[in-house]
């Protein structure tokens, strides 16, 4: 227990269960306490001699995350009479400020072992109670009324199932790349296994693909400078490609996938428009440019949601335009893009599972924000870490590879002294 940190291994566990009717608020609130908790144990921990915790601390994305993005929602519902929206900034501000403490005062290796822990302990507990579920979904279970029975455990949107569980796919993905035991590989390579299968019982084909491309990226870039490897990876496509080709019985699992994805029906098939969504794009791109005030300064964190604005978005950028204006949005995306790529070449110069997981989730967060509404949240296990990331990343950056050793996943043993703050 002493390479992961318990209370942050909880608050990423308790959003799993945000979706639960009436109490979706109270583990939100109890994902954060476990955050200040593990501030409140860490700090009565520190020595006296440790005054410049903080020293250099401060990132771009604290700009953004701290300062930009809360007080201009609060700014744009200071007066409004629904108090939501400004209970929700507040908290956005706690949450984002208790992480920015946490990143500065914990070995960030330690951060990434809960979240690996956190998910492990998710994805068991869906296999638990999830299973029958499951089974109808993957069955192909057509419903008169609400058409194909999606995968949405524990009430989570099934697009939200593909978020939590493409991340999840992507990070069991790294730990497997830089795992040393052959155990270990094994174990993960069937974590990735489920995950698929969870996004692909959820019919959530953007998070299907953002893992996916999310996992060919870190693969690729991790094995590149090896001329060896590299001849390796190039001929596995190849052969991939073509096996689709020869492969007997290949046409009934592509036949079974394009079901259960929906690729051909009316409503999410390849002429839906992505699913109804560049409809609700246009409309919602008339809406934002017919207010200046809108088109600078946006309306205010969560008043993008298809409750509001009687209509879903799914598109992690425009709502960020219509919540946070045109100006903060170009910039943090144009952020995340930066350090995506200063992540590629940290990776490349001491690689190591930390560097790769924090490069792999910003890959596929930049691609499934085109369909989805993830790109800036607080309320799933994914999202809060990718927070973690943004926040830590002059840690992450530092970190060493040390032969392999250093920031491996949970199961591996790590010496957290000399990480340096």
């Amino acid at each position: 227990m002493s390479q992961i940190k318990i209370p942050l291994f909880f608050s990423f566990y308790a959003l799993m269960f945000l979706a639960l009717p009436k109490y979706g608020n109270f583990f939100q609130i109890i994902s954060l306490s476990f955050i200040l908790l593990q501030n409140v144990l860490t700090f009565v921990s520190l020595k006296k001699n440790k005054p410049n915790t903080f020293k250099n601390s401060l990132n771009v994305f604290s700009l953004f995350l701290i300062v930009l993005i809360p007080l201009l929602s609060l700014a744009n519902n200071l007066f409004n009479p629904e108090l939501y929206y400004v209970e929700y900034s507040v908290l956005f501000l706690v949450v984002v400020f208790s992480i920015y403490i946490a990143v500065n005062t914990i070995d960030f290796r330690l951060i990434l072992n809960s979240f690996i822990c956190a998910g492990i302990a998710i994805t068991v507990t869906i296999l638990m109670f999830g299973t029958n579920e499951l089974s109808l979904a993957l069955s192909m279970n057509i419903d008169q009324e609400t058409g194909l029975s999606r995968f949405s455990p524990l009430g989570l949107h099934p697009n939200l199932v593909g978020h939590i569980f493409g991340g999840f796919a992507v990070t069991f993905f790294c730990c497997m790349l830089y795992g040393e035991k052959t155990l270990h590989k094994i174990f993960f390579a069937l974590l990735v296994g489920v995950s698929f299968i969870f996004c692909i019982a959820a019919s959530s084909r953007g998070g299907l693909i953002a893992a996916s491309l999310g996992i060919v990226t870190v693969y690729a870039f991790a094995i590149w400078q090896d001329k060896t490897k590299r001849k390796y990876f190039l001929l596995f496509l190849l052969l991939a490609v073509l096996s689709l080709f020869f492969t007997q019985g290949i046409d009934k699992i592509i036949s079974y996938l394009s079901s259960m994805l929906e690729f051909n029906t009316s409503d999410r098939g390849i002429n839906s428009g992505l699913t109804g969504r560049t409809a609700n794009w246009d409309k919602l791109l008339g809406t934002v440019f017919s207010s200046i005030k809108s088109v600078l300064l946006g309306n205010g964190l969560r008043s993008g949601g298809a409750e509001v604005i009687g209509y879903a978005i799914d598109n992690g950028y425009l709502n960020m335009v219509y919540e946070m204006g045109l100006v903060i949005t170009t910039c943090f995306v144009i952020l995340m893009i930066v350090n995506t790529n200063n992540l590629r070449k940290s990776l490349l110069d001491m690689p190591n599972a930390l560097k790769a997981v924090a490069f792999g989730l910003f890959i596929f967060i930049l691609s499934e924000s085109v369909v989805a509404r993830y790109l800036l949240s607080i309320g799933n296990p994914i999202s809060l870490f990718l927070i973690f990331c943004m926040l830590g990343l002059k840690n992450i950056f530092r970190s060493t590879s040390a032969g392999r050793s250093a920031a491996q996943p949970v199961v591996y043993q790590l010496n957290p002294q000399g990480y340096g703050h």
